[in-house]
């Protein structure tokens, strides 16, 4: 756990988040949402101090993180065994995007993905799209669909779009906007020596052999 925490608090749109909440939002007495809580308790362990300002404090153990946690019934399969670092920051993610949309539902709390405030509607469904896109200098036109989940802070934050585009001669371009939450990439190449290399390889074009689009191309 202290392995995600820990670069959590050194994500400044997660940091900024927490506080805005923190003096923005009154506080919780029903505790509604209590893994937000207890994070927002852990990031208000690490404001420096005027008077001291070394840099180091105290070590203490975030047990009030460890209860939230255990209140929740996805970390049931997680107790008793170590956990994987990726599946843990998951599944701590998925909780505090419920918890925003429980919230906000009942509330609205505004999205202070990076410390600022607007009106989110939310809706915990998966919506599919379709329409057509115009592009490209001689407004060529296309078929695209895409997949919409509920938007949270969480999600502004840490999710994003895959856009991928089938073209097939003769016919209009197909495009997809895939949301995700965690991206794979691919770090086997011999050309990938850090992220972008990496992100770059993972968007090349791929010729897809015995693929028959609706006309038969």
């Amino acid at each position: 756990m202290n392995a995600i925490l820990q670069p959590l608090l050194h994500c400044p749109p997660f940091y900024n988040l927490l506080i805005q909440i923190k003096k923005r939002v009154a506080y919780d007495h029903k505790n509604s949402t209590p893994l937000v809580n207890s994070l927002i308790l852990f990031m208000s362990e690490f404001l420096i101090s005027e008077k001291e300002q070394s840099g180091y404090g105290s070590p203490f153990v975030p047990e009030y993180v460890y209860d939230a946690l255990r209140g929740l019934k996805k970390f049931d399969s997680m107790r008793g065994r170590q956990e994987d670092c990726q599946e843990f920051l998951g599944y701590l993610l998925d909780g505090l995007h419920e918890e925003f949309l429980a919230a906000m539902k009942e509330k609205p709390l505004g999205s202070l993905a990076n410390g600022t405030l607007e009106q989110e509607d939310g809706e915990d469904a998966v919506k599919d799209d379709e329409w057509m896109e115009v592009t490209g200098p001689k407004n060529k036109s296309s078929h695209t669909r895409t997949a919409h989940f509920a938007e949270t802070p969480i999600s502004s934050i840490f999710s994003g779009n895959l856009r991928s585009i089938l073209r097939i001669p003769s016919q209009k371009d197909s495009v997809t906007l895939e949301p995700f939450q965690s991206l794979q990439l691919d770090l086997t190449p011999d050309n990938v020596y850090t992220i972008e290399d990496a992100l770059s390889n993972s968007t090349m074009p791929e010729v897809l052999d015995g693929y028959t689009g609706e006309k038969g191309g």
